[in-house]
């Protein structure tokens, strides 16, 4: 943050559906959250120890299926390790440059600690609705858990003063926010998994 470059580890991903994020107000089917921990050597720079991407998906009509989400699925059910590239992984979310909000804020799973950098993709990527289905099979409608009526996902809270900045060149401000998006990115694509 405030412009110092850090370098991250990614720790693991895990999906919430509905959405945890929304933007202008709209929530979307399910949300891939990618866990970063920032490495030692930089713990001095930040009170922020995480930096988490998300990535928003969204039924679309008429839906191919998402290949990412199947891969995940089949590894699910068959029990297996998923092997995911670095471009299997990023490529279906991030076309180009994408568009994403970043801003300080907090574990979203007790103790909902202050230590999280948050990066949310703007677009959220297809995907249809019997991968959808698989997921809220789990949670909403699964009536063991949550009796069956709630999602995985914690809801919105309050802003509390906190800035959410969208990335972008149109100002030198905006740009240091994707700079820190660019290094994250580069890293995934080189050390996740």
């Amino acid at each position: 943050m405030a412009g110092n470059v850090m370098s991250f580890d990614s720790q693991s991903l895990h999906f919430h559906a509905p959405s945890e994020h929304s933007i202008k107000g709209k929530f979307y089917d399910l949300e891939l959250h990618i866990v970063h921990y920032v490495k030692p050597e930089y713990e001095y720079l930040t009170n922020r120890k995480l930096a988490v991407l998300g990535v928003l998906f969204q039924v679309d009509s008429p839906a191919k299926p998402n290949p990412l989400i199947t891969d995940v699925i089949e590894s699910v059910n068959n029990k297996t390790v998923l092997s995911i590239t670095p471009n299997s992984l990023l490529s279906p979310f991030i076309k180009t440059v994408a568009p994403f909000y970043m801003y300080e804020g907090s574990l979203t799973t007790p103790g909902c600690d202050q230590i999280v950098n948050w990066y949310v993709v703007e677009d959220p990527v297809p995907i249809s609705s019997d991968q959808l289905l698989f997921f809220t099979s789990k949670w909403k409608g699964n009536v063991t858990f949550a009796n069956g009526t709630a999602g995985n996902n914690r809801m919105i809270q309050n802003l509390n003063g906190r800035t959410i900045k969208k990335a972008g060149f149109s100002c030198e401000e905006k740009f240091v926010y994707f700079f820190s998006f660019l290094i994250l990115y580069i890293f995934i694509n080189y050390f996740i998994f």
